[in-house]
């Protein structure tokens, strides 16, 4: 269902994201964990196609993110944390 690979992302001279490779399947639950500052909303955005990788290959349900975001996104849902009440 998500596959990347060497994916990395640079701010100027700042690498948020180094060589970052994964697989989910289908079915499997998978988070990210770390201290602030390690990269992981990074990767999302990556993932959902919201910024464009460095360098690297990810696709999301066989939709290729770099030439397809919006195909990406509309195929998936994030639910990020937030700090207030409905």
């Amino acid at each position: 269902m998500i596959e990347a690979s060497g994916i990395s992302k640079d701010y100027g001279t700042v690498r948020a994201l180094d060589d970052v490779s994964l697989k989910v399947g289908r079915g499997e639950i998978f988070g990210f964990f770390g201290p602030n500052g390690a990269g992981k909303t990074t990767c999302i955005k990556v993932l959902c196609g919201l910024t464009p990788s460095t360098s690297g290959e990810a696709k999301v349900m066989d939709i290729d993110v770099a030439k397809h975001p919006v195909w990406v996104r509309e195929n998936i849902a994030i639910m990020s944390e937030e700090h207030r009440f409905y």
